[in-house]
């Protein structure tokens, strides 16, 4: 459907352009400039899908060159106006869908020929007079584009060019005069030397053009060779190109003259091309095989022996520059070799082309290990070798070897890899092996391969390289037709299916191993290359991809993969060994689920201790200990996945280890080991059964249940004593130690571990500075998150009621101690150079409540539930309507737990309304811009409303535009037009009262911003309430839609009372000031009581120490006086002294400012 509509609309724009095109003679200056930003347009539609021009070609080029046949018989023709208007569209026509195309529908009678010839040669004789002196340094390139396009058409003229009057008085032809031109615009760096080198390629390929190509192949090499200077540089790329495409347009008979003597300068060009560019060097091999090709007969293969002739030497001169460059460092140039490789060994014998074979194989076997360029080009020679059915169907079993090797080709380089471009010819190589041969030959070829190609399928790093090789699998099987359960497997390894990496390894990849002889190829390949791969990311997947596979064949896995793994954990390359760790780490719980601990016990019990064997190796300390550590941490928590024996030491010793690595900053290696510690503690602490055994050998093997108990206790206190006092990291790490722990071992200690995690978050009395607040946000966020997951994990520990602390839980008040707290937490506004680092811990505290709130509703009244759940439910909507969008979203998840409670929870305001907001977002609809009107229409609730207001407010003064416009749009909305109040009285009532709500709520805020004292001033507001600015956002917009003219005394008092808040004099702060004064003119109006406060502040702001705010205060003044109509002569005076003085420069006089103020006072009295 999506197709079919944007064929539509390209035929619809197809007709436009012909419109366009068909308005172009009578446009004025300012409609053509319309006309051709129009016809841009509509072009850019179709870039991709060009040829959906066609229909419409002809008749809009013939449009658009209406007037330029009428126009050539002027004199000045090249700077003619029609010329100048209609160039640059025609230009963007051709570079849409092609100069040749294009080309064939202008104007071709023969007269035309001197005409263009003139123009070009007066831009030829402009360029020269110019400074620069090079071609295109006039302006209306598209007019010298539009003219080279237009000769390039002309020149194909069925009439000798003899016969056709000269542009000049010269004495040369009109093909000397076009080939002159040509080679001036042969040096261009633009399009004019693309479309000289066309129209040279039609003009010296004509029958009676001979002399002049003569002439132009004498003067090439003159003009290139032993020259290094800029512009024989840059004159060399056309001339090869000019002669490339004389030798292609031309018939052989024709261009063999051509080719034998350019085969004397040629080779002498391959030896000086190290210092050419890529393009020029790419060009010197299309030119050398055209060349060969042009003198060499077409040979077949089924003869042994052929006679070059003379020619023999030349191509093995060529044939060997060629083979050489398939090393070259660019890859247009070893393509463009490849195919001359491919195209020359066409011309040989068969004994010729098992030499050139055996040599391309050759050098691929010599190439060295980081030499990708030879690899790639050796595989693409082999490739077009191969397309072209030249290599003997007994020789396909010697590119086995190569494109096996090729396609699992992958060598590091600094934080790089080689090798991608490599395996992606290697799978092109298949592919041109499956289009150039029959079954007979081909299925060997197929059978021996297809365990490589789908390997690379599902496990290459590259999403280009896994399509192109399930692309050359999917070509073999649809030529072979009857391959074994090839139709499955490319239904399992499809476009689509291999296109995110995850997907391929995780799902495609064991899907694959299924088919039978496919697992043992897949297996060994994540064995032995992809867990030592150098991207970290590719080690972890291969290791869980490998254990997906354990069910096909236990005993290898059992018996040879993992002691494999194990071995290498020690290895001194960090790659194979973090590799390692991971694969056996993902194998232990695999083999468990199987039940093969029994197949290796020797292999198990050097598992349970490879920790202690990492550690004494020292190879957590310097590169890559923080992947080591992450690795060990996911090793301990399969280890208890898979139940291995523990005894007391080794228990102690995974535990210490784990509490160490929970201080660590990085957060990768923190969430491993939370989640080690939760599987180890389950497993061997409190004897929960592990996969694959029952509960009895779980306990059997461990520790001993006592015992278990005595380590958890004790890890418990060690836990508990650094979130009391130890230092930010301690806290982080100790309070995720705690959420982990399984409930029976914290109930003991509950009310300790709650109020230690409550003082963690923030201790009642301390004030936090900025440096602090910003070092310790990690540690809060942890033990706001461990908060709710202690009460949880208590709560379903004693759901049965036989733990007796917890039953004790509620006389704590625990809706006194632990909500108050995180309400806190959710006010927390730290930023640092990291941004809103206080959002981190809001989220977190958000979900917190919404997990707490629940449980404390089936142990404490329903009163004290209803106040708890109303101010939760209050702050988290203030999150979901605030300015980021993660935590928005995070909100939106809370609310929508807290809605969804079982049994539901008393008090949450306005429970229908915002139950039907929410299941219209969605719980992360919140996340969405599109949330907030939604749920701005709760602003009319007095629960709801203060910290609707603030949150967006907040909002509304955020830098981010559209987040600023939604907020600004959504409280507007609610002022201007409020829902379920109908009619124009009722209307304005609410209103009134609506703004009267929101501008006391701000007054207050101001009120709690002034009482606080100077020093309190300096220290960072951990847990604030509002943004100063974002509360003037608030007033402005009040003051723009809630209908301020029906404002009572106590609404502007509160509004003035925000404004008066910090001192304007003394502010520094630059948004501040800009909203200020943006407010303050806005409250001025005609005879209102605070005009003299008004006044007296925005006098101040004009004598701000900061040019810009005074400036801007004076353009916000000077809009409101104009608005003044009803006070005509007033307002002009007061206009004048303001539009007189430069307010971004020096301040104005104190008498003139005194002045000034006294006509603005004027205008509003």
């Amino acid at each position: 459907m999506e197709e079919e509509e944007a064929t539509d609309v390209m035929v619809d724009g197809g007709k436009e352009l012909l419109e366009l095109a068909q308005a172009v003679p009578q446009a004025s200056e300012a409609g053509l400039a319309r006309l051709s930003l129009r016809f841009t347009t509509v072009l850019n539609i179709y870039r991709e899908q060009s040829e959906l021009l066609d229909p419409l070609l002809e008749d809009i080029t013939t449009a658009l060159t209406v007037g330029l046949s009428e126009a050539a018989k002027a004199p000045a023709f090249w700077r003619c106006v029609e010329l100048q208007r209609t160039a640059p569209l025609l230009w963007t026509l051709a570079s849409t869908r092609g100069y040749k195309t294009v080309g064939r529908f202008m104007p071709n009678e023969v007269a035309l020929l001197p005409r263009v010839l003139a123009a070009l040669q007066e831009f030829v004789l402009q360029d020269m007079q110019s400074v620069t002196g090079g071609p295109g340094a006039t302006a209306n390139w598209e007019g010298r584009c539009v003219l080279l396009m237009w000769l390039g058409t002309l020149v194909m003229t069925p009439f000798p060019l003899s016969t056709i009057d000269p542009s000049s008085r010269s004495r040369l032809s009109p093909a000397e005069e076009a080939a002159a031109v040509c080679r001036h615009y042969l040096q261009a760096p633009g399009s004019e030397c693309q479309l000289a080198v066309h129209a040279l390629g039609r003009l010296l390929t004509r029958p009676d053009t001979v002399p002049t190509l003569k002439a132009f192949v004498a003067w090439a090499p003159t003009a290139v060779l032993g020259d290094r200077s800029r512009s024989a540089l840059l004159l060399l790329p056309g001339i090869i190109a000019a002669l490339s495409a004389v030798l292609k347009a031309g018939r052989q008979e024709a261009v063999y003259p051509v080719a034998l003597r350019l085969m004397a300068w040629v080779p002498d060009l391959f030896d000086e091309s190290a210092g050419l560019s890529s393009g020029a060097r790419r060009l010197l091999v299309k030119l050398a095989t055209r060349a060969v090709l042009a003198l060499c007969p077409v040979s077949t293969l089924d003869s042994q022996e052929a006679d070059l002739g003379p020619m023999g030497d030349q191509l093995e001169v060529v044939m060997a520059a060629l083979l050489q460059t398939l090393s070259d460092r660019d890859t247009v140039v070893r393509w463009s070799a490849a195919k001359g490789v491919g195209l020359l060994t066409s011309r040989l014998p068969a004994d010729a082309v098992d030499d050139v074979l055996g040599t391309v194989i050759q050098t691929y076997g010599e190439a060295g290990r980081a030499d990708e360029a030879s690899r790639h080009g050796c595989c693409l020679a082999l490739a077009e070798m191969a397309r072209r059915a030249l290599v003997p169907g007994p020789r396909l079993p010697d590119l086995l070897p190569v494109a096996q090797a090729a396609l699992h080709y992958d060598v590091r380089k600094g934080s790089q890899s080689l090798g991608g471009s490599v395996r992606d010819a290697a799978a092109y190589l298949c592919w041109a092996v499956a289009r150039g041969y029959r079954p007979p030959h081909l299925l060997p070829f197929v059978t021996a391969a297809a365990p490589a190609l789908l390997t690379a399928a599902a496990l290459d790093r590259e999403v280009s390289c896994r399509r192109a090789a399930a692309a050359a699998f999917q070509e073999a099987v649809g030529r072979l037709g009857d391959f074994p359960d090839g139709l499955a497997l490319l239904r399992t390894a499809d476009y689509f299916s291999l296109s995110v990496r995850p997907q391929a390894y995780l799902t495609v990849a064991p899907q694959l191993a299924a088919f039978p002889g496919y697992h043992r190829p897949l297996a060994e390949a994540l064995l032995r290359d992809k867990m030592g791969h150098w991207d970290a990311s590719l080690r972890r997947l291969a290791a869980r991809s490998l254990a997906l596979m354990v069910p096909l064949d236990v005993p290898w896995y059992a018996q040879e993969a993992l002691p494999v793994l194990l071995g290498n954990a020690t290895n001194a390359v960090l790659e194979v060994r973090h590799g390692a760790l991971l694969g056996a780490a993902e194998l232990l719980p695999a083999l468990a689920r199987q039940g093969a601990a029994d197949m290796a016990p020797c292999y198990m019990a050097k598992a349970a201790g490879l920790v202690a064997a990492v550690q004494q190796a020292l190879f957590l300390r310097g590169k890559g200990a923080d992947l080591m550590r992450e690795a060990l941490c996911r090793l301990v928590e399969c280890i208890a996945e898979a139940g291995l024996p523990l005894s007391e030491d080794r228990l102690t010793a995974h535990m210490a280890f784990l509490e160490q690595q929970l201080e660590r900053s990085s957060e990768a290696v923190f969430i491993a080991a939370s989640a080690a510690l939760r599987t180890l503690s389950r497993t061997y602490l409190v004897g929960t059964q592990a996969v694959g055994q029952t509960a009895a050998q779980t306990v059997g093997q461990t520790v001993g249940q006592t015992a278990g108990q005595t380590v958890g206790q004790q890890l418990v206190q060690r836990l508990l004593q650094k979130v009391r006092g130890g230092q930010p990291s301690q806290v982080r790490g100790g309070s995720a130690g705690l959420a982990a722990l399984p409930g029976n071992l914290l109930c003991g200690e509950l009310t300790a571990i709650i109020t230690a995690l409550r003082e963690a978050i923030y201790k009642p009395g301390d004030r936090l500075s900025k440096e602090q607040a910003s070092a310790s946000i990690e540690s809060r966020v942890a033990a706001a998150a461990a908060l709710a997951t202690v009460v949880v994990e208590a709560d379903q520990c004693s759901a049965g009621g036989g733990n007796q602390t917890w039953h004790s839980f509620p006389d704590t008040q625990p809706d006194r101690v632990i909500v108050p707290v995180l309400l806190l937490a959710m006010q927390d506004y730290t930023s640092d150079n990291r941004g809103d680092v206080g959002s981190w811990l809001r989220g977190a505290a958000m979900g917190s409540l919404a997990r707490v709130l629940p449980v404390l509703a089936r142990w404490l009244p329903p009163d004290r539930v209803a106040r708890a759940v109303q101010s939760a439910v209050g702050a988290v909507l203030k999150q979901a309507v605030e300015r980021i969008s993660t935590v928005r979203k995070a909100a939106g998840v809370a609310l929508s737990v807290l809605l969804e409670a079982d049994p539901p929870l008393p008090g949450i305001p306005e429970r229908a309304s915002l139950a039907d907001a929410l299941s219209m977002l969605g719980p992360v609809g919140c996340a969405s811009l599109k949330a907030l009107p939604r749920l701005a229409c709760l602003l009319h609730s007095e629960d709801l409303m203060p910290d609707l207001a603030a949150g967006l407010t907040y909002a509304a003064g955020s830098r981010d535009r559209r987040v600023a416009a939604a907020a600004s749009a959504a409280i507007a909305a609610q002022l201007t037009d409020p829902p379920g109040h109908p009619g124009d009285a009722a209307r304005q009532t609410t209103e009134g009262h609506l703004t009267a709500r929101m501008a006391a709520y701000f007054a207050s805020c101001a009120a709690e911003h002034r009482s606080r004292g100077p020093q309190e001033q300096q220290v960072l507001e951990v847990h604030r309430q509002h943004d100063l600015p974002s509360l003037l956002c608030g007033v402005q917009l009040l003051i723009t839609h809630g209908g301020m003219d029906r404002a009572s005394q106590p609404t502007l008092d509160h509004l003035l009372a925000v404004l008066e808040c910090r001192p304007l004099k003394l502010c520094k702060d630059m948004a501040w000031l800009h909203h200020a004064g943006t407010t303050l003119c806005q409250l001025l109006s005609p005879g209102g009581p605070h005009n003299p406060r008004i006044l007296s502040a925005v006098e101040t702001l004009l004598v701000c120490r900061f040019p810009l705010v005074r400036a801007y205060v004076a353009q916000q003044l000077y809009l409101q006086i104009l608005a003044q109509q009803e006070r005509e002569e007033q307002a002009k005076v007061a206009l004048s002294a303001l539009g007189a003085h430069s307010w971004d420069g020096l301040e104005m006089p104190a008498a003139q400012l005194s002045d000034l103020v006294e006509a603005v006072r004027v205008v509003f009295d």
